[in-house]
């Protein structure tokens, strides 16, 4: 005689599933893409708010930059670009991502006009007004060209700061040789004559890779 068993299957509580916050919060930690897609807010050519969900172009770069990373050589790279592809918008993007979900990073970016300059720095402070409160880091006080990601001076709870920031500059002032632990480079160039000299301003300043 066979007897069978009846298996009871365990219930499972809705409280006992992690949240769709809590789902996307582990796959942006683990996944800058994701990070992208899911946090960070861009304004389109319609003028609505939107997610940065990479175009062709955007890929393209960003896969060329995970390629190196994977191969363990630090990403350099210059784009010669046309206007309006989208790459400014994917590396302010890609900086903001790092930065705020990261310690002790530190990024620069050089424009060549001061013009350039604050309409990059107003779409970094954009896409960090837009994150979500829990994931988005304490801001210490910050100037005209730097966002610090640190605990303010008036913070009284608990916690650490990140210890991270972006700075911008113009190629041509004066304070443009900063040393700088790490940093994501890169820069807007419309002026042939300029880019010598840039180059040469900061050859020092970048960690020189050999292979092994």
């Amino acid at each position: 005689m066979v007897v069978e068993k009846k298996v009871v299957k365990p219930k499972i509580k809705q409280s006992d599933l992690p949240s769709l916050d809590a789902i996307k919060d582990e796959l942006a930690r683990r996944n800058d893409d994701d990070f992208c897609r899911f946090y960070i807010k861009v304004i389109d050519k319609k003028g609505n708010e939107v997610f940065l969900t990479y175009n062709s172009i955007q890929k393209i770069i960003d896969d060329k930059i995970k390629e190196l990373e994977t191969l363990g050589i630090p990403a350099r790279i210059i784009v010669l670009k046309a206007r309006q592809e989208g790459v400014s918008t994917y590396t302010q993007g890609k900086l903001i991502c790092r930065l705020t979900k990261n310690k002790n990073r530190n990024a620069l970016v050089v424009a060549h006009r001061d013009d350039s300059t604050n309409a990059i720095f107003e779409k970094a402070k954009f896409m960090y007004s837009k994150l979500p409160d829990r994931i988005k880091p304490l801001q210490k006080a910050s100037n005209a060209r730097e966002l610090i990601f640190d605990l303010p001076a008036t913070h009284k709870g608990k916690g650490e700061g990140l210890n991270s920031r972006f700075k911008l500059l113009v190629a041509m002032e004066s304070d443009a040789q900063i040393p700088i632990t790490m940093f994501i480079f890169r820069s807007l160039l419309s002026m042939v004559e300029i880019l010598q000299l840039l180059f040469l301003g900061y050859y020092n300043q970048f960690p020189i890779y050999r292979e092994r």
